[in-house]
């Protein structure tokens, strides 16, 4: 599967709200003339590096996403709707992350959202962004891919796939090992349990299985080893470093 979208406020537009870009518009900001011309003359002055480099206004960034549901219309505008709060929520500008180029990122916010409907069970939203005028580099992680070997699968009933019954038993772990309590689980399953590999076994944990098992749902991953360790591996590179 061809994943294209970006990654915005914490979540990524296509794995987690099924929006697939369309299209791009990725407007170049303009740069600020100030020029004065003389009275009577055909005389005009620039003055626009006048303090020693020109200015720029903010760029416009446009996308067009579409998500589709079989379910009916109705279904289909509750899931637009969350997904146009989850544009929203940011008051401020935020780094955001289009799949297309991973070396730079912008800084930017959400100014505006409209929507069509197609035969009941197509939604095409277009976004616009406010963005600083320039990408913002970023650091490309050096980090080796995470062989198979070093990524536990955290099948922790040992069912011979990850759910989210799985996901409820890391979260009952962590919330009994904050009270001071014992996990509740066996060495094994608490070696499975920590799912992003920090050496705790926290909310987190819980909440990465259940993003895996609710993508396996999708058809995104292949709930196994080896897509576990895909999707490890992409979630850990998702929010790069910015220099």
């Amino acid at each position: 599967m061809l994943i294209n979208g970006i990654t915005w406020n914490n979540l990524h537009s296509q794995l987690d709200f099924g929006a697939t870009i369309t299209e791009r518009q990725l407007q170049l900001p303009e740069k600020d003339r100030i020029t004065d011309r003389v009275p009577y003359s055909s005389i005009t002055h620039d003055f626009t590096a006048l303090y020693g480099k020109a200015s720029y206004a903010e760029r416009t960034l446009q996308y067009k996403f579409m998500i589709s549901d079989e379910n009916g219309i109705q279904y289909l505008k509750d899931r637009v709707e969350r997904f146009k709060r989850w544009l929203y929520e940011p008051i401020k500008k935020s780094a955001l992350y289009d799949d297309i180029e991973k070396e730079y990122h912008f800084n930017a916010i959400c100014t505006g959202i409209s929507e069509s409907y197609t035969n009941g069970v197509i939604a095409e939203i277009t976004v616009t962004f406010a963005a600083d005028p320039f990408k913002i580099p970023s650091v490309v992680s050096k980090r080796l891919a995470i062989p198979v070997s070093d990524c536990r699968y955290p099948d922790i009933n040992g069912d011979g796939r990850v759910s989210a019954v799985d996901a409820a038993k890391i979260l009952s772990a962590a919330a009994n090992l904050n009270t001071g309590m014992e996990s509740g689980l066996t060495e094994e399953q608490e070696l499975l349990a920590d799912a992003d590999r920090d050496g705790r076994i926290t909310a987190n944990d819980a909440a990465l299985v259940q993003t895996f098992a609710t993508q396996c749902g999708s058809g995104i991953w292949d709930n196994s080893p080896e897509g576990w360790t895909k999707f490890l591996n992409y979630q850990l590179d998702r929010v790069p470093e910015v220099i």
